[in-house]
């Protein structure tokens, strides 16, 4: 079985948290064309260059490119295998301490790159079974998956994969995610070479670089262990036993030591995400009814919990499933406990009312990653917390156990209108917004304009918004009052070399934030989509 190590973990996280890399953002656009999709493309966390398939001008053949969508197929094979989920950072981290990567300091982007390339190694190999695993095996499917049709695909991991991980996949609706990771090319924005090259040796014949290239295919995409530059073999690697190559791909998945053993039969998949597409109905006489008690509903949504206690303590892994026919774009729950939670968050923020008495009331909602959830599909969140009534000091945590000072199961969140249109005008100054949308956030570029006949020595203007600034602004400072039901207000302070404007000049200051209501992962930020709760002015 691949190991199953029990302790507090993290869960998913994978964001694009930074504007450096190798080449800035505007510099990687005449690199790649955007991609229309809700994940994260790789180059844009830096690229380079080395191989025939580095460019989306040299995906052919079905070829992809690697996107975090590679880190949800990950993790999910992490659940199926009883693990908790894990954000790309940690993945990076991981590579980063077994030396599987060039440099053992990362600096600006490269761990959180290298996570998400490992994860979608991990992804391509680790859900094959001991028994069957082959080489050719990674090159066959991974041809069907990018020329074939979909149904091929899963008849394989039936076939070839570790027992009842077809199902897990089908009862779930994760196939097309699955296939979607296959698709990739680990060549793809040059990350395999320039930051992945693992210098960790195996069996005395290979580096980790060259047992990475199983996933790398020949033109004709017939044969694994490739170099595409050259298409001939990746000679050392085939020194290596296959043990320990599937080893080696599952010590990704564990986040394991690389030259240890992981190898064994998998139990029956995990119950929580499990949703089957055709549950039992009182019409069926065989089947028992559906014991709802420790599933919560509210709105559009209902919650399962999941997870561990440890001493006075504990990690809850929440099922959000959106029970709606369309994408939710923000959802949330309430509940009452005694309990505290820790700033220890993943794909949700909880914001907390002492009401006394050992009484707290938790509003909990979803955030990057985590922030939407399509029609019918299930979102999985995470929290550490400390116990306050006590639950004991292992074991598994449930609904029960959680919401123990009960659930809220009525509620409105509501944003109070704007009181003028976000124009960004007052007496002193005007303010122009240009910038970025990314993944779950965005960059702001602001032209401050003195509109006064005189200089301004120093200037602010404040608005309302549901997004919150992240990182540290630059020729500005803000200050953020929290106003509750998800509103902000934003005091904007011009600072060092744009504290002041001469008469009639601009200066350009900025900052980077957090989005709240959802305004997109690509395109353009402009004045609406950030002064959504309001302009206020000076």
């Amino acid at each position: 079985m691949l190991y199953a190590c029990h302790k507090r973990h993290c869960f998913a996280v994978f964001m694009l948290a930074s504007v450096f890399g190798w080449q800035t953002a505007s510099a990687q656009h005449n690199h790649h064309s955007p991609m229309d999709s809700e994940f994260t493309d790789l180059a844009t966390l830096g690229m380079s260059n080395g191989s025939n398939h580095t460019g989306h001008d040299g995906l052919v053949g079905g070829r992809t490119a690697i996107t975090t969508e590679a880190v949800l197929a990950y993790n999910r094979l992490r659940h199926f295998v009883g693990l908790p989920p894990v954000t790309s950072d940690e993945v990076g981290a991981w590579a980063f301490a077994n030396d599987l990567t060039n440099n053992t300091q990362a600096w600006g982007n490269d761990q959180l790159g290298v996570g998400i390339w490992y994860a979608m190694q991990g992804a391509k190999v680790g859900w094959m079974a001991d028994s069957t695993f082959d080489p050719q095996v990674v090159a066959e499917i991974s041809r069907t998956a990018r020329l074939g049709d979909p149904g091929d695909v899963m008849a394989m991991v039936v076939q070839y994969g570790h027992e009842g991980f077809a199902d897990y996949l089908i009862a779930n609706g994760y196939e097309e995610t699955f296939i979607n990771t296959l698709k990739m090319e680990p060549h793809y924005a040059g990350w395999m070479h320039d930051r992945a090259h693992g210098l960790l040796s195996i069996e005395g014949v290979a580096i980790a670089h060259d047992v990475n290239h199983l996933t790398v295919l020949s033109h004709d995409q017939m044969q694994p262990f490739m170099n595409d530059t050259w298409d001939w073999p990746q000679w050392p690697a085939l020194e290596v036993s296959e043990a320990r190559v599937l080893e080696y791909f599952q010590s990704m998945v564990v986040l394991g030591d690389p030259l240890a053993n992981h190898l064994s039969d998998l139990g029956d998949p995990p119950t929580v995400g499990n949703d089957s597409e055709d549950p039992p109905t009182d019409d069926d006489p065989e089947t028992p009814p559906v014991d709802d008690s420790t599933t919560y509903y509210i709105d559009d949504i209902s919650v399962e919990v999941d997870g561990e206690l440890w001493w006075g303590g504990f990690t809850a892994i929440i099922a959000v499933r959106n029970e709606s026919d369309i994408m939710l774009d923000q959802w949330q729950f309430r509940f009452f406990s005694s309990h505290t939670i820790s700033a220890d968050q993943w794909g949700c923020t909880v914001e907390t009312i002492d009401l006394g008495d050992g009484l707290y009331e938790h509003r909990v909602s979803g955030y990057e990653w985590g922030k939407s959830i399509s029609a019918g599909e299930t979102m999985y969140v995470s929290f550490n917390g400390s116990q306050g009534l006590p639950l004991g000091d292992s074991g598994q945590i449930d609904a029960a156990g959680l919401f123990d000072g009960g659930w809220i199961a009525d509620f409105e969140t509501t944003v109070p209108p704007a009181t003028d249109p976000p124009t960004g005008n007052s007496d002193r100054v005007s303010v122009d917004v240009d910038g970025d949308l990314w993944w779950g956030g965005f960059t702001a570029g602001l032209a401050v304009n003195n509109e006064t006949d005189g200089k301004l020595d120093d200037w602010n203007f404040r608005f309302l918004s549901t997004h919150t600034i992240a990182g540290a602004p630059w020729g500005c400072q803000v200050e953020t009052t929290d106003l509750g039901n998800g509103l902000y207000e934003h005091n904007v302070t011009g600072t060092e070399w744009a504290k002041s404007i001469p008469a009639g000049g601009t200066v350009f200051v900025g900052f980077n934030g957090q989005q709240g209501a959802a305004l997109g992962n690509t395109g353009l930020l402009d004045a609406d989509g950030l002064f959504d709760g309001g302009w206020i002015g000076d």
